[in-house]
């Protein structure tokens, strides 16, 4: 089995191990309270232990006599009420104990060496056996009360239960047949005690409790135990050396095990060279962290005197099995396509999935997010189809399956399309099995011998099998597999899934479930991850992650939410931090081109390269643009092509070119109307922006580009300007962007805190209440179910159903300037690198001033519309007002505002979410925002962004102080009280004179220290 422990689902803690052995009591002058005492007080040491186990490894008593038994017990309940009172938590101490050569009671008659020498040559040590026993009387019973060789015999076995995690714990009594001295390869076990210790419990964690080595055993023996007790346990603790040692041990090809061997903790009343283990292990990463303590006598404490921390490997107590080769292991680990980490479970973020319900079985869709719910959902319904498109991650999704199923002991076989090509059945399953785990003949004996309810086949891609060989391929699959997991591309033909329902003869016995696109919150974790991997300074991990976060999420409808993308888009700007730390943009036009570029490219020709299709698709994306026909037919796909071959003179046929650009499902056929469409919009804009960017800087015609800039109220004009921002490099056409701009909105007033409309004007009292503490978290949510929406979204208008008689529409005027704030504000920080001077302050001046003349149109016509709106509300019945009481007048009026206030900090976000950046908060700030005040407003909105606490806080508390006119105070609190629950970096002094100065009642200061610890710890997680 694989060492690795990738996933878990149990509740995990900390268990100490307090190993102490060889007292030798004779009486009670051994039993030191003080030093007892000490003992507990070295756990003080560790943090968060859960439980703690008393290891005795022997020589309790002198000579084995029931009196020394007593003193035992006396010393055993203080140093367990010691440790109690240190480690309260730990509800139950368990104590574990075995006898050693000084628990037996000879009675004054001891074996002797040249007897146990004669028994040994003529193999009579079961005779004897009894006797030996029969000196253990006074142990047995001391044993029996820690529940402890309840039979009296040579070996004990106890498991532990401690929530779910289990320890099995082998106590081996090699007391028997032992003497004080030379009898080493004298002791002895039954053969039968080591089968017992041989069998598997299933336990998650073994351990061996014996006084002698195995060493001190008959030469047969000794290696036999060796092997059992190596290959098995995790630790082994010793007694009898009187000398405290801790090793490391690898038995053959077995992995690791630690070896700890006591020292003396008192020789009765003799307390001076005192000395024992302490060791505590993590059941989560299986860390153990030992320490060897000694006692100092002239400082009167016990203290360190060594410590190791290992990662102990994982052996539970399971029948032997097969064990994955290294290289199948380099390849479950390995991320073909992204050089981010040698194991790519550092960065693996379990994907959404969602049950499908179109097998008839009437099921509701359910969600899965982790790891251990899925697969407790697969286990349940044991023919699983997982389906997802090329670049989801259904691979990297088989992989952790498996090796989670592994960690629970199945046999899992990975089988992939290659090996199931040819040959029969048997043969597949043979070659699947040796590419996981090798061609040794006794392992593949030992999967044919394992039950079937503990096999389960993976197969990654059904898609390349097929039909008919799938057909018979599948029941017999079944009959040898309990389990089995397939995985197919989105698309699958539906009669693969009516034959996979027939073949296993029922409608219900299979169960289809898809990977969902990678929303927020997923998103999220995955760039988290990546950065962590890859920041140079770990103290930038969180800007870094956020600013990420942000560019994808305002690319978001330009992109596949899949895996790769997102870490695609991470790496090349970690791999260019200095040029993508301002121009995320440039860094999607890369990405977004090279997923085009790949998928292209698996069907070029030497002929019909990549470059050649990316130009056809430009001049057909231009076409189907500029006059608005789509779909596209056949005849024109072909004309184009010829005119193309034509200008250019080329050779290319265009058939080859559709069956190229359709294999890569760069275009898709219309079967309602035979044509050809784009198989993505966004390519579509891509392409169409690729193409006019190309013509504007051969002929400096601009027509195409203003035709573009008028119809940016309608949905793919707007698309097509954001890629033509990403992929130009020539001023000119940013400053017909910025041209387009101030002529469009010429006439436009802005809007004003001093000449507010006369809605806004009528003063009314605003309170600023705090987001609630999981503010985050919903907002989060609110993202994930958005993007869930636009993802199920139906298209039913085509995208060239509008009409140029609508572009001056009020509703239309206002989306084309703001879609033309977002493009200026992006231009800002993509370009500022390229642009002079007063190009700068030309950008710069737009991201201040439109915002507000969006808003004062908006304004305008809303405060014809007042009477009406208030009167709307005013009538409306109690009913209406679900849950809450039916507003007053004032309350009316406070409400209207309220809204018109959002809106105005939504349109300033917007300018400030893509415009201020590292590279733009000098300029930003360089314009002269103090003359007029919602410049004012909009830069403390920048500051929010970009600026350290101390300034954004002095900035607030000025305005606050300086402006006083109806609704700015409440606008201003309004952007801290943002600030104060969403910037994290803000400590105790920060956030104690915003409160003061913002939110001096007090319950709301208490509110407000609530939500960012809640924050916090969220982040933190």
């Amino acid at each position: 089995m694989t060492d690795e422990n990738f996933f878990v689902e149990r509740a995990y803690m900390k268990i100490l191990f307090l190993h102490i052995c060889d007292m030798h009591l004779k009486d009670r002058s051994g039993l030191n309270s003080f030093q007892i005492s000490k003992v507990a007080d070295t756990i003080n040491g560790f943090l968060h232990v859960d439980r703690i186990v008393l290891i005795i490894a022997g020589d309790i008593a002198h000579s084995g006599t029931a009196e020394q038994y007593t003193c035992a017990k006396h010393l055993v309940g203080k140093l367990i009420t010691a440790l109690k009172a240190v480690c309260p938590q730990s509800e139950r101490i368990d104590v574990i104990c075995v006898p050693g050569n000084h628990d037996m009671d000879h009675n004054g008659a001891p074996l002797t060496s040249e007897f146990l020498q004669g028994i040994r040559k003529v193999g009579s040590y079961d005779n004897h056996l009894p006797g030996e026993l029969g000196k253990q009387e006074a142990f047995f019973s001391f044993a029996n009360i820690n529940d402890c060789f309840a039979d009296r015999s040579v070996y004990c076995r106890r498991i532990l239960d401690y929530s779910g995690f289990t320890i099995e714990v082998n106590m081996i009594n090699s007391g028997v047949f032992s003497i004080l001295d030379e009898d080493k390869s004298l002791h002895y076990i039954p053969h039968h005690c080591i089968n017992e210790l041989s069998a598997p419990t299933g336990a998650d964690f073994v351990i061996t409790v014996m006084h002698h080595a195995p060493e001190w055993y008959t030469d047969k023996q000794k290696n036999i135990l060796e092997e059992v007790i190596f290959c098995k346990s995790s630790i082994v603790f010793y007694g009898h050396e009187h000398h405290i040692t801790r090793k490391t041990i690898a038995y053959e090809s077995s992995t690791s095990t630690i070896v700890q061997t006591g020292g003396c903790l008192c020789e009765n009343e003799n307390w001076l060279n005192s000395a024992f283990h302490v060791g505590v292990l993590d059941t989560l990463t299986r860390e153990y962290n030992h320490m060897e303590f000694r006692w100092n006598a002239s400082q009167k404490q016990y203290e360190q005197h060594a410590s190791m921390n290992d990662v102990l490997p994982k052996k539970p107590s399971v029948e032997k099995a097969p064990k994955i080769t290294d290289t199948f292991l380099r390849y479950l680990l390995l991320d073909k396509k992204h050089d981010i980490d040698n194991d790519f479970r550092n960065y693996y973020v379990f994907p959404r999935i969602q049950s499908e319900d179109r097998l008839g079985n009437g099921g509701i869709n359910r969600e899965f997010i982790s790891v251990d719910t899925f697969v407790s959902e697969i286990l349940s319904r044991k023919r699983v189809l997982i389906t997802g498109g090329d670049n989801s991650g259904k691979t990297s999704l088989l992989k952790v399956l498996f090796l989670h199923l592994l960690d629970k002991q199945y046999t899992v076989v990975f089988c992939d399309s290659e090996n199931v090509r040819g040959g029969s059945v048997d043969r597949i399953i043979r070659n699947s099995f040796e590419d996981v785990y090798g061609n040794i003949d006794s392992d593949y004996r030992r999967y044919e011998q394992t039950p079937k309810h503990r096999k389960i086949l993976i197969i990654d891609d059904i898609d390349v099998i097929k039909p008919s060989s799938f057909d018979s391929l599948l029941p017999q699959l079944a009959e040898k597999f309990e389990y089995t997991i397939f995985t197919s591309k989105q698309l699958i033909d539906i009669s693969l899934l009516e034959r996979v329902k027939s073949q296993l003869k029922a409608g219900d016995s299979i169960h289809r479930f898809r990977i969902m696109p990678l929303f927020s919150d997923k998103r999220e974790e995955l760039i988290e991850r990546i950065v962590m991997l890859k920041a140079a300074d770990p103290a930038s991990v969180s800007k870094t992650s956020k600013l990420l976060s942000d560019a994808i999420t305002a690319q978001r409808r330009f992109i596949s939410l899949d895996p790769d993308f997102v870490i695609k888009f991470v790496e090349v700007y970690c791999n260019n931090i200095g040029e993508a730390s301002s121009n995320d943009s440039g860094i999607f036009s890369k990405v977004f081109e090279a997923s085009i570029t790949a998928a292209i490219s698996k069907y070029q020709t030497q002929k019909l390269s990549v470059d050649k299709i990316f130009v056809l698709l430009s001049k057909i994306a231009h076409f189907i643009h500029f006059k608005r026909v789509y779909p596209i037919s056949e005849q024109q796909v072909m004309t184009i092509v010829d005119l193309y071959n034509g200008d250019y003179g080329a050779n290319v046929r265009g058939t080859d070119f559709l069956r190229i650009v359709l294999q890569a499902k760069i275009l898709i056929l219309d079967d309602s109307t035979v044509g050809y469409r784009f198989a993505n919009k966004n390519h579509l804009a891509y392409f169409v922006a690729k193409e006019v960017n190309t013509q504007y800087n051969a002929t400096g015609d601009s027509t195409d580009l203003f035709a573009i800039l008028k119809c940016a109220c309608f949905g793919i004009n707007s698309d097509i300007l954001l890629f033509i921002s990403y992929i130009t490099d020539n001023i000119r056409i940013l400053r017909h962007i910025l041209q387009m701009v101030n002529e469009y909105t010429r006439d436009w007033r802005e809007f004003s805190f001093s000449e507010m409309p006369p809605f806004l004007h009528e003063e009314r009292i605003h309170n600023v209440e705090l987001p609630p503490a999981d503010a985050r978290q919903k907002e989060q949510q609110a993202e994930v179910m958005a993007e869930k929406a636009t993802e199920n979204a139906v298209q039913t208008v085509d995208i060239y159903d509008y009409s140029d008689e609508d572009l001056d529409n009020f509703i239309n005027q206002l989306v084309r300037a703001v879609q033309l704030l977002i493009i200026a504000a992006r231009c800002l920080p993509n370009f500022e690198h390229m642009m002079p001077k007063a190009d700068k302050e030309a950008f710069v001046h737009v991201i201040y001033s439109l915002p507000n003349k969006v808003f004062s149109q908006w304004a305008t016509v809303v405060d014809k519309e007042f009477n009406d709106l208030f009167k709307f509300f005013r009538e409306q019945p109690q009913d209406y007002y679900y849950r809450q009481k039916k507003p007053a007048d004032d309350d009316i009026v406070r409400m209207l505002q309220w809204a018109a206030m959002s809106f105005l900090l939504e349109l300033y976000n917007l300018s400030v979410f893509h415009a201020t950046k590292d590279n733009t908060i000098e300029y930003l700030s360089s314009f002269d925002f103090s003359q007029e005040d919602t410049y004012d407003l909009e830069h403390l909105m920048m500051l929010e962004r970009q600026a350290s606490p101390s300034t954004f806080i002095a900035e607030a508390i000025r305005a606050a102080e300086e402006k006083k006119m109806h609704l700015y105070p409440t606008l201003v609190a309004r952007v801290v009280s943002h600030a104060l629950v969403y910037r994290s970096d803000f400590n105790h002094s920060h956030v104690q004179k915003l409160q003061a100065k913002f939110f001096p009642n007090k319950e709301t200061q208490k509110k407000i220290m609530t939500q960012r610890i809640q924050n916090r710890n969220i982040e933190n997680e």
